[in-house]
C-alpha cells in the first residue's frame, strides 16, 4: 500500500505556526510539494491562499527544493496561518519510478492532513478562488459523497487559456451534481460512451477517511481516484469551480515521453500495486471484472502505439526510435502493430507528390482483390 511507504519515508514535519480555522465549518486540506520552477510555484500557491473559503490548510512538502523554492515555501509556512511544512532532505523522484512523489510526498502529507477532505495540486497549476467552498458543499449537502470534482481548465506557461481544449472538457464532463461513482467508472471502462469524466490528470478531492482506509494515494492516482476512490459512494461536481491545468515542455510526463518512455512496464507494474482489480473482485460480479481487466489491458497496449505515431508527427525520429526500442523490449507482442503504425507515420511526413506516386505504383503491381481489400478498409474508416 502506498501509504506504508510514505510511513517509512524519512521527513521533517513542522505544524503551522498559527491556525485560524472557523470551528463551524469543515476544513479542506491542500497538498502541494514542489521542487523546482520558483516562478509557477508562486503562481499555485497563492491560488490557495486566495481561496474565498475560510477553513483551507495547505500542507506544503519541500522535496528536497532548489534553494530559492525551499525559501519560498518556508516563508509561507512562516507568516500565514493554517500552512504546515513537510521536508525531505533527499529528492523523492526517479526516472525509474516518476510516481515516486506520488507515494511517499503526497501520502506523508495525508497522514498529517487536518481535513476531512484532500486535495492534491501540483506546483504548476492553480485554482479557482471559489474553488474550496464549492467542494466543500458539495460534501456538506450530500452525506454520501465521497469525492467531489471541478471542471478542469488548460492554461499555458504563461497562463493564456487553451480555448479547444476547454471546450473539450466542458463537453466531456457531462454529468449532473451528484453521480453514482460507480457509473462514473462504468463509464470509464466502457470508453465514456456518456462522456461523464474526463480530466487530464489527477483531480478529485477525496474524503480522508476513504483515503486512509484504502492505502492513500497511489501511483496510478489518474484512474484510481475513480476506479477505487469514486466507487465508494457519490461524486459530485459543479463546473463553477476550476482547477487550471497548466501545460508546458517542463510537464514530467513530456520530458519522459521525450526520453522514449512508452508506458507500458511501468503501467502494468501500476496496476498490479494499486491493487484495484482484488478490490473489483471484492464488491464486483465476474463480468464486471472481466470488463475492468479488458479496460487495462486495452490501455495498456494502446499507449506505447499512441507514443510512437505522436514521436513520428512530431518530427522526433530519434526519440521514436528509442520508444520502438524499448517496445519490443517491454512489449513485443506489440511490435508487428507497432512498425505498421510507425511505417504508416513515416509515409505520411513523406511530400504529398511522392506520396501519391508510390500509392498509385503500389496499387499498379499488388493483385486486384488485395488493393480492392484495402480501399473497404480505408473506408470502413472513414
Amino acid at each position: 500500500m502506498s501509504i506504508a511507504e510514505a510511513r517509512r519515508a524519512r521527513y521533517t514535519y513542522e505544524p503551522a505556526t498559527r491556525e485560524a480555522y472557523d470551528p463551524g465549518q469543515p476544513i479542506l486540506t491542500v497538498i502541494l510539494d514542489a521542487y523546482y520552477r520558483l516562478d509557477l510555484v508562486e503562481q499555485s500557491v497563492q491560488s490557495v491562499l486566495d481561496q474565498e473559503y475560510p477553513n483551507v490548510e495547505l500542507i506544503l512538502i519541500d522535496n528536497a527544493a532548489q534553494p530559492e523554492v525551499a525559501r519560498y515555501l518556508r516563508d509561507v509556512h512562516t507568516t500565514r496561518p493554517n500552512v504546515p511544512l513537510i521536508r525531505f532532505a533527499e529528492n523523492q523522484f526517479s526516472w525509474d519510478d516518476i510516481a515516486m512523489p506520488v507515494a511517499t510526498c503526497w501520502n506523508a502529507a495525508l497522514l498529517h492532513a487536518s481535513g476531512e477532505y484532500v486535495a492534491h495540486l501540483s506546483y504548476d497549476d492553480m485554482l479557482s478562488p471559489n474553488y474550496a467552498a464549492l467542494m466543500v458543499r458539495l460534501f456538506v449537502e450530500n452525506p454520501k459523497c465521497v469525492t467531489a470534482a471541478p471542471l478542469p481548465a488548460s492554461i499555458a506557461a504563461d497562463g493564456s487559456r487553451n480555448g479547444a481544449f476547454n471546450e473539450a472538457m466542458v463537453q466531456s464532463n457531462r454529468r449532473g451534481r451528484f453521480t453514482p461513482g460507480i457509473a462514473l467508472a462504468f463509464d470509464l471502462i466502457a470508453g465514456s460512451p456518456n462522456r461523464l469524466f474526463a480530466a487530464p490528470g489527477e483531480l478529485l478531492v477525496i474524503r480522508r477517511k476513504e483515503l486512509l482506509e484504502y492505502g492513500g494515494f497511489d501511483r496510478l492516482c489518474d484512474l484510481t481516484q475513480i476506479l477505487k476512490y469514486a466507487i465508494l459512494g457519490d461524486s459530485g461536481f459543479d463546473p463553477n469551480a476550476r482547477v487550471y491545468w497548466r501545460h508546458h515542455a517542463e510537464q514530467v510526463n513530456k520530458q519522459a515521453k521525450d526520453r522514449g518512455f512508452v508506458w507500458y512496464a511501468s503501467g502494468k507494474d501500476l496496476w498490479e500495486r494499486s491493487g484495484v482489480v482484488e478490490l473489483w473482485r471484492e464488491r464486483f460480479a465476474p463480468d464486471v471484472v472481466a470488463a475492468l481487466t479488458t479496460f487495462r489491458d486495452r490501455s495498456l497496449d494502446a499507449a506505447p502505439i499512441a507514443v510512437l505515431r505522436d514521436d513520428i508527427r512530431s518530427g522526433k525520429l530519434r526519440t521514436a526510435a528509442i520508444a520502438a526500442a524499448n517496445i519490443v523490449r517491454e512489449c513485443p507482442h506489440l511490435a508487428p502493430r507497432a512498425l505498421r503504425a510507425a511505417a504508416a507515420e513515416l509515409v505520411m511526413l513523406l511530400p504529398r507528390g511522392l506520396y501519391s506516386a508510390m500509392r498509385r505504383a503500389a496499387v499498379s503491381v499488388l493483385p486486384a482483390e488485395t488493393v480492392a481489400a484495402w480501399r473497404a478498409r480505408r473506408g470502413a474508416k472513414a
